[in-house]
């Protein structure tokens, strides 16, 4: 089974799910996990992203094996699409997993090794800053822009007019 909701590794984890199926002489099934009130639309939405995620899986793994491979997986892929009701989706993805084998949540294409040493661009950035950081402890100014308030809201709306007049104006020095 392959959870999505339409993020970035799940056609990869969708490919691995395919490949493992093969193997074993298995079955395939997309997960999507609506809300326990959720609509028919939403209920089509979420076989919407399953579809999504299937069809760029296809392209990618046509880029990784062929297109005789793809013309190969449109024949004979059996992957099953549910949608289910939960409370939250950590509830909703352990309810269906009781039915499965395995579960996958997304795969990255890159190794173990890479994700370890350097992790993502956003986590180096944020430890590339913390250890530059002059700052060792958190003071008051610090702990005030964890709560915003509707006083920060207006100082953000003005900043971004400002900006944008000073962009769409030529003779406002930028």
């Amino acid at each position: 089974m392959v959870t999505t909701a339409g993020g970035p590794h799940a056609p990869l984890a969708s490919n691995l799910a395919v490949l493992l199926a093969e193997e074993n002489d298995a079955t395939t099934s997309g997960l999507y996990v609506a809300g326990p009130n959720a609509t028919p639309e939403a209920i089509a939405e979420g076989e919407a992203w399953i579809q999504k995620t299937l069809d760029r899986m296809r392209e990618q793994a046509a880029k990784l094996r062929g297109e005789a491979f793809q013309a190969a997986t449109e024949e004979e892929l059996t992957f099953e699409t549910q949608v289910i009701r939960a409370n939250s989706v950590l509830e909703g993805i352990v309810e269906a997993g009781a039915e499965s084998d395995l579960v996958l949540i997304g795969a990255s294409e890159e190794s173990l090794l890479d994700q370890v040493i350097f992790g993502t661009l956003a986590e180096n950035v944020a430890i590339l800053i913390t250890v530059l950081s002059p700052l060792k402890s958190v003071g008051n100014e610090i702990t005030a822009r964890v709560t915003p308030n509707l006083f920060d809201l207006a100082v953000a709306l003005a900043s971004g007019a400002a900006g944008a007049y000073a962009i769409a104006r030529k003779d406002v020095a930028a």
